[in-house]
């Protein structure tokens, strides 16, 4: 059997901490930012369709492709 769907939000909170040097407790919820159920129903825990889906939280870009691949990048605020 796959990954339960909660496997993606834990992987995206976890990423989100890791690159933003902040405990999870502390990042806002992530529903604030997209539709986890949505979220749970178009990326699949597995390789078996090639989707990825971008967002922003908690002041980073989130890419969550196929297979619970998460990556981060800051997100540009346009100031020099």
């Amino acid at each position: 059997m796959g990954e339960s769907p909660d496997d993606t939000m834990i992987a995206v909170a976890e990423t989100v901490s890791n690159a933003l040097e902040t405990p999870i407790e502390e990042l806002p919820p992530l529903s604030e930012s997209i539709d986890v159920d949505a979220l749970d129903e178009v990326v699949p825990s597995d390789q078996s369709r090639n989707v990825t889906v971008t967002f922003t939280y908690a002041g980073v870009s989130v890419f969550v492709h196929s297979g619970n691949v998460v990556a981060v990048r800051p997100v540009a605020d346009g100031s020099d």
